[in-house]
């Protein structure tokens, strides 16, 4: 009886010891990957080329096969037509670009400031 109740109070406590571990592990890993995906989203855009919408993803680009929600809620279609989370539409002319953060801009200045980013990062 005594080995019964030795072995019941041995699970028990070692499964409260995994239970408080084991999300402060999931919480480190996510952070990790949020971390590594705000760095690749710093050098992603949509841009309107030769009046066809394309996604650039750092010196890649490929056209815009479907609309596109950035991280604060604006709407890129790929007709060019971006929609702000308060309704507001602007349409995108030839050489403009659109960063994951909704600034809009000229396509070479903003990927010349992306890549000096870039570049700073990498010393």
């Amino acid at each position: 009886m005594k080995k019964l109740l030795l072995l019941i109070v041995t699970v028990v406590f070692s499964t409260g010891v995994f239970a408080q571990t084991t999300p402060a592990t999931k919480m480190d890993s996510k952070s990790a990957s949020t971390a590594t995906t705000d760095k690749t989203m710093k050098t992603h855009c949509y841009a309107m080329k030769d009046g066809a919408m394309m996604h650039c993803m750092g010196s890649k680009a490929e056209p815009m096969a479907k609309d596109a929600t950035l991280k604060n809620g604006t709407m890129v279609s790929t007709a060019g037509v971006v929609t702000t989370k308060d309704g507001k539409k602007t349409t995108l002319s030839n050489g403009q670009c659109i960063d994951v953060n909704g600034k809009i801009g000229d396509f070479d200045k903003m990927h010349a400031k992306m890549n000096d980013k870039k570049n700073t990062n990498k010393m």
